[in-house]
């Protein structure tokens, strides 16, 4: 099929295209892990047992020189919290992962960027493999329990 439009002409194939699957695609991926804290930023609750909860970070507390954006307000008309930026994304890129450990550490904490070598493979090979791990361990383990028969 030939579409015309002005000076553009299209030609649309009756046969699908093909893109070759490359695994060299992005094969680093880059987080972010805050390793510590500026003192004051979080607390540490207890039970009335005497037993601790895990340390919780304060939401009333702000970086030095920190203001909030007038145009962030909550339903009730409050300016926002501070609210440490997020450490759950993957990047794709060094250089972003950089960029979020440099703000987080503008407001005092201490980041460290973690790289990983991705190993990109076809969902159904790489669940294949994980079953054949699954099953070699139940060999094992069935193998030692014969054993441990065969000498009682």
């Amino acid at each position: 099929m030939t579409i015309q439009h002005s000076e553009l002409t299209w030609q649309i194939p009756n046969e699908a295209l093909e893109i070759p699957w490359s695994p060299s695609d992005r094969p680093r991926l880059y987080r972010v892990h805050i390793t510590t804290y500026p003192a004051g930023s979080w607390a540490q609750y207890g039970f009335p047992d005497g037993t601790d909860c895990t340390p919780t970070l304060r939401t009333s507390w702000k970086p030095e020189g920190w203001e909030s954006d007038p145009r962030s307000t909550d339903r009730d008309g409050n300016t926002a919290d501070f609210w440490w930026p997020s450490t759950s994304r993957t990047y794709a890129s060094r250089s972003a992962a950089q960029e979020r450990a440099a703000l987080i550490e503008s407001y005092g904490a201490t980041a460290l960027v973690l790289e990983t070598e991705a190993h990109w493979v076809p969902l159904d090979e790489a669940a294949a493999s994980r079953k054949t791990e699954r099953d070699q361990a139940r060999i094992q383990k069935l193998e030692a329990k014969i054993e441990q028969i065969k000498q009682a």
